[in-house]
């Protein structure tokens, strides 16, 4: 589209004689007319006229150039100052002046057909005869009559005293007015209003089928000429050798014309020494693979590439910008971190809390990777926020943020199990947390215990180590500090009989990656809670970890008495058959020998106890020993460092049966509270269950043993016999003197059976973390705290010492790209080419603060400036290569991702999600330059990917070159307008813009990939010369085949412009580019569709309107407008005449608005309230973009009502935006629907502000 810089600055628009062949032609005509013609006499007798008017062509030429336009604007004029003027002697002076225009007309077409019929000597009609007559026939017949009615009305009745000056005398009789009668103009259509304006109301009716009848003679007239030149070859001698005197003069004509463009190239050339603009070099990306088997393989700077060849032949070529050393090195992963803080939700705190923690692994081997680069995937460069976004839409993963405790008193088979973790925290980590819960409650009006409860309610999920797997724990409770200053916070978890038991880490089943081998409780946070918890336990920092263990109902037990292996589960002999003093039980249980227990009971219970006496005394009474109940004595050892025996252990005692008060045996026994010191016991802090499945006495440790130490004779089985035979003897000795020898025997010895034996303990182990209490560690428990994390985990308490005393890993940065690299030999520069998109998010709000870190001794370690060689991706806002120099400390230490490659990231504290989409991630990238050769050029085509061959010479070593992004940059040779344009602007701003016109102009001449460029102050000051705050709004051009999206500037576009113009604008002042704010509108309606299916018809009325609204999306010739302003009228009409369109109804048009403060108004015109008859945009720095229309297709003509908007149609980042630039937000809650009404609603009007 040419501007008025190039208008102006074009010789074509300024021509010494502008005038073409139809004007040359009418020239001649009206000049003949000034010749007067002598015959042989010698006698006046007329003029030169008719000897040219005779033939058609000038005729034509008449016509063709007849100034229709000016009689419109008179016409126009005429209508406006009727209205204005309230003289009605003005307005009569008006009315003759529009009856005579409109007379103008008819009289004209009427000597056309004159002069047609004239010329005409032959029977056929000519083509513009024809044409003519047509047009008076059947398009101006009715017209004419009804205005020569009206006509010959005011030439006889003229009550108002008209003087009009026309006559039809002339008019040819095919007008036939003959046959037409007066008729009263001034008979009022509107009897409200004035004659004069009734009548000048009819003649406007009249006016426009005459002058579209006039604009279409005119336009077939203007074919005909040409046709008429050029084809016909039956013009008179004098005639034809008129034209080709004109043909010949064009060439005069034409050089004459020339004169502009040599003066304007003779000063700008030759007195002002400027030159035209040659061709600028386009750019390539490559990348390079090299032999295997060859650590490096430098490449000097201006190496040439091959990349196809010219329609010539000649080779196309293209050379090395920067000197590169290739490498080996492999990309094996990439990944994404991102840490939200979300304004949507109120927190109720004046802390900007945390809301979610994302990670993403995109690529995790370089198989992957490689099919990354060639698919058409891309992710965020450094995350994005996935609060409010659908299950469907997120590209990123709850992040595993947490922590993990590992200690041998967390073996727990299946029983009754109580766990404490008991944190102590340090003194400022409590006050970090008791600060941000006061906050809250201070701020909700509720008390502190009450968000306590609130915020850690769901803190955690929580799964233990089972054989099995990971089993998830929902039971628990965290315990609200009754008095802060003890610094403890405590997890109470509750894991009943039925939950299955808490075994040893194995990493073959579990697959943590930990280096451990005991039982580990893992503790993640819980991402679905309204207060995440980051925030409340990111400060916190460790003093000492309790764990304690409580156990009821042990019973996976192993029974060995001196008949062998039992059946725990079932009724066994206690201390085997008809035990004997010394008679033996062990218990054999790892669980109590792998940890520190301080405190120990058995129970079991009695199933033989003799049921026809009340205790084991009256049982024994026959056998005259003076046995009693507490006469049975158990000696309790345990088996520790290899015997049951051992220096230092003391004899534990117990009674064997407990009597009730008045004497009776109980059949539960309940062994409370064994003195654990007496055993001395030392654990095997790695004794398994499997070390126990056979007893032999080398084993270690493991066993209690229960041994029967009194009575002497045991149960009885020994004197059994002795004291029968006394019993026989004594009675035959001494019988009754009356009755028999009767015997009463003893009883027979008793040997107790048992069953439901189990055990209860209590264990505790302590973590200590501060450096003056490490000392009390056990390095041989063996304990473990990790913290788990998208880094991986990392082991921070361990038997060889503590790194960290953070409860949680800590995040340094908001954003996070990381890439994994093998092979590997540092100290070495690797030159990463990064493919990137430009980003959708609008609202750029971007820092340059990006900072590269390295992985380095279990952490991570910040790159210096100097290794970042160059950068042309502008902090990965860009495609481009970054050439790192990669440090010779650069770690693989596996407690980094578990894993053994190497890394390096990109990190960003603020505003991580502005940055732009990685498409593709190469090493050993390099940017190529065109090279041209002596020929000058006029221009040079983009190469496609894989464009790129080889390298001229052939390097040894390098296997292949890629090319996988078409080439880019570059300009053609400037053409004569662009010079004569470039030229004018800098002899007014001297390369020093300072006015708003200027620094357009500039603007747009540097950055050739710039369309539009508007500027604006900041301050809204008028004058442009004092003002320091300048905002640039400019629009990229795109191609037919890119999104409406992609004319916004990326933030590096941004970045390229701003830097470029602050070296040139005044030092004082501040320059911001910004893109325009796209308003959404779209078309809410029910359609019949014709000749074309639904879908095709939906489809293309949503292209048709969107190239309605914006035209100048895919045109250079259509100019962009800013705060539009468009009738709503025009919208429906231009729905209602597509073609395919048989039947439309309930329309309405939905728009939502962005004012100049930040606030959206959502506005529907189905609404009653809404009144304005106009769709404008709410600033002067919008633009009105279709979205997708919603359109339901109908199979027949039914009318409907426009219905209201609901607010389920609006979607999150599709038509209901919510945006979050600053810090303040509003939220707003669905309307509730009324049952009652269908159709009418409140109107449904959001007014938003962030």
């Amino acid at each position: 589209m040419e501007d008025k810089f190039t208008h102006f600055l074009n010789p074509k628009n300024f021509k010494i004689d502008d005038r073409n062949l139809e004007d040359l032609i009418l020239f001649v005509q009206n000049l003949s007319k000034h010749y007067q013609y002598f015959d042989l006499k010698n006698k006046k007798v007329g003029d030169w006229y008719d000897l040219f008017a005779s033939d058609e062509s000038f005729l034509l030429a008449d016509i063709s150039k007849f100034q229709i336009r000016k009689y419109d604007a008179l016409r126009l004029n005429l209508t406006q100052s009727f209205d204005e003027l309230s003289s009605e002697n003005e307005k009569k002076e008006i009315f003759q002046s529009f009856f005579e225009l409109l007379f103008t007309y008819f009289k004209i077409i009427n000597d056309w057909y004159a002069s047609a019929t004239r010329n005409n000597l032959s029977r056929e009609s000519t083509q513009i005869e024809l044409a003519i007559e047509q047009t008076i026939q059947k398009k101006l017949k009715p017209y004419f009559e009804e205005f020569a009615a009206y006509a010959l009305f005011i030439e006889k009745e003229n009550e108002e005293k008209l003087k009009l000056k026309i006559s039809f005398k002339d008019f040819k009789t095919i007008w036939k007015l003959n046959n037409i009668t007066p008729k009263n103009i001034f008979k009022q259509i509107d009897k409200t209003q004035p004659k004069l304006s009734s009548g000048l109301k009819k003649l406007i009716l009249l006016y426009t089928p005459v002058y579209e009848s006039l604009l279409t003679l005119q336009y077939r007239a203007l074919k005909l000429f040409n046709k008429s030149i050029d084809e016909n070859s039956n013009h008179k001698a004098h005639i034809g050798l008129l034209i080709a005197f004109l043909k010949l003069y064009e060439y005069v004509q034409a050089d004459l014309n020339t004169l502009s463009k040599k003066h304007l190239d003779f000063y700008y050339r030759n007195i002002l020494r400027q030159q035209s603009h040659g061709v600028v070099a386009k750019n390539m990306y490559v990348h390079f693979q090299i032999d295997e088997n060859i650590d490096f393989l430098p490449i000097d700077q201006g190496k040439l590439i091959v990349a196809g060849q010219n329609d010539d032949g000649s080779e196309i070529t293209y050379q090395t910008e920067e000197e590169i050393i290739l490498n080996n090195a492999v990309i094996s992963e990439l990944k994404t971190l991102f840490l939200s803080r979300n304004n949507y939700f109120e927190y109720n705190s004046r802390h900007k809390l945390v809301s979610g923690i994302f990670s993403k692994t995109h690529c995790d081997h370089a198989a992957a990777v490689l099919a990354f680069n060639e698919n058409n995937d891309d992710f965020s460069t450094l995350g994005e926020d996935q609060i409010l976004i659908t299950e469907q839409e997120k590209t990123m993963d709850n992040a595993r943020v947490g922590f993990a405790i590992a200690s041998p008193s967390l073996v727990l088979g299946k029983s009754k199990r109580e766990i404490l973790f008991n944190f102590s925290f340090t003194t400022d980590s409590i006050k970090y947390l008791s600060n941000l819960i006061i906050d809250i409650a201070n701020s909700k009006a509720v008390t502190e215990e009450e968000v306590f409860f609130e915020v850690f309610r769901g803190l955690f999920t929580i799964n233990y180590t089972n054989e099995e797997g990971w089993i998830e724990l929902t039971d628990y409770d965290i315990d609200y500090p009754s008095d802060w200053t003890l610094n403890t916070i405590g997890i109470r978890l509750n894991l009943p009989k039925q939950s299955p038991s808490v075994d040893n880490y194995q990493e073959s089943i579990h697959e943590l990656n930990l280096n451990a081998t005991q039982p580990v409780f893992q503790f993640l946070i819980n991402s679905n809670e309204f207060y995440y918890p980051y925030s409340f336990l990111s400060g916190m920092k460790i003093s000492k970890i309790d764990i304690e263990v409580k156990v009821e109902g042990l019973k996976n037990i192993k029974i060995i008495t001196n008949q062998g292996d039992v059946d725990a589960n079932a009724e066994f002999d206690m201390l085997g058959v008809n035990p004997l003093e010394g008679a033996s039980m062990m218990i054999g249980n790892h669980e109590l020998f792998c940890k520190r227990i301080h405190q120990l009971s058995l129970g079991w219970r009695y199933t033989n106890l003799p049921s026809d006496f009340e205790s084991i005394e009256e049982y024994y009474k026959t056998y005259n020993r003076e046995i009693q109940d507490d006469s049975f004595k158990l000696k309790l050892t345990a088996l520790s460092d290899y015997s049951f025996t051992r220096s230092g252990t003391q004899d534990i005692e117990i009674e064997m049966f407990e009597s009730d008060e008045e004497g009776r045996t109980l059949s539960e026994r309940f062994i409370k509270e064994i003195d654990l010191e007496a055993f001395n016991l030392k654990p095997n802090f790695d004794l398994r269950e499997e070390d126990m499945l056979n007893y032999s006495n080398d084993d270690e440790t493991g066993y209690i043993k229960m041994q029967l130490t009194a009575p002497q004779i045991g149960f009885g089985s020994s004197v059994f016999d002795t004291i029968y035979n006394d019993t026989v003897t004594e009675a035959a000795q001494n019988p009754p003197k009356r009755e028999g020898i009767t015997v009463s025997p003893p009883n027979e010895p008793y040997s107790p059976m048992i069953e439901n034996l189990f055990i209860n303990y209590e264990s505790a182990s302590s973590l200590y973390f501060n450096e003056s209490n490490v000392s009390e560690n056990d390095p041989d428990q063996d304990n473990g705290f990790y913290l788990i994390s998208p880094f991986g985990v990392d082991q921070t308490f361990s038997r060889q010492g503590i790194s960290s005393n953070h409860l949680i890993h800590h995040f340094n940065f908001e954003g996070e790209f990381i890439i994994g690299l093998e092979n590997i030999n540092a100290p070495q520069t690797i030159n990463f080419l990064i493919e990137i998109k430009k980003s959708g998010n609008e609202n750029y709000a971007f820092t340059q603060n990006l900072e590269w870190l390295y992985s380095y001794n279990n952490g991570w370690k910040v790159l210096s400036p100097n290794d970042i060689i160059y950068d042309e991706t502008i902090n990965l806002t860009k495609t481009g290569v970054i050439s790192i120099s990669i440090p010779g400390d650069i770690s693989n230490d596996s407690s980094l991702f578990n894993n053994d490659k190497f890394y390096i990231k990109a990190c960003s504290k603020t505003q991580a999600d502005q940055f732009s989409l990685i498409k593709a991630v190469y090493t050993n990238g390099v940017r190529t330059v065109e090279c041209f050769g002596e020929v000058e050029l006029e221009k040079t085509e983009h190469l496609p990917p894989e464009s790129a061959q080889s390298f001229k010479p052939i390097i040894p070593g390098v296997i292949n070159i890629s090319q996988s992004m078409t080439t880019f940059g570059g300009k053609d040779k400037e053409s004569p307008l662009e010079f004569y344009k470039r030229v004018s602007q800098t002899l007014h701003h001297k390369n020093r813009p300072v006015n708003k016109s200027d620094i357009e102009n500039y603007t747009l001449q540097q950055f050739n990939w710039l369309s539009y460029v508007k500027c604006y102050f900041k301050d809204h000051s008028k004058d442009e010369f004092n003002n320091n705050n300048i905002q640039l709004l400019c629009l990229k051009k795109i191609d037919p085949t890119q999104n409406i999206d992609e004319i916004k500037l990326s933030a590096a576009d941004k970045i390229i412009v701003e830097s470029y113009l602050e070296k040139i604008i005044s030092p004082f002042a501040k320059i911001e580019v910004i893109s325009p704010q796209f308003e959404d509108i779209w078309i809410k309606c029910k359609i019949k569709f014709r000749d074309i299916s639904g879908g095709k018809g939906i489809a293309r009325l949503n292209k048709e309107f969107f190239d309605y609204l914006c035209p100048w999306a895919h045109s250079d010739q259509e100019k962009i407008v800013l705060g539009q302003k468009i009738k709503k009228s025009e919208i429906i009409k231009f729905i209602k005449t597509r073609p395919y369109v048989s039947f439309v109804t309930g329309i309405s048009i939905i728009h939502i608005k962005t004012m100049s403060d930040g606030s959206k108004i959502f506005c529907d015109t189905a609404n009653a309230e809404e009144k304005s008859e106009f769709i404008e945009t709410g600033t002067v720095r919008s633009l009105l973009v279709p979205r997708k229309n919603k359109i339901e297709q109908l199979d027949q003509e039914i009318y409907s009502e426009p219905e209201t908007t609901d607010y389920n149609e609006l979607g999150i980042g599709e038509n209901f935006i919510i945006s979050s630039d600053s810090e303040e937000s509003q939220f707003l809650k669905a309307p509730k629907k009324d049952q009652n009404k269908k159709t009418k609603s409140n109107p449904f009007i959001f007014n938003i502000k962030f």
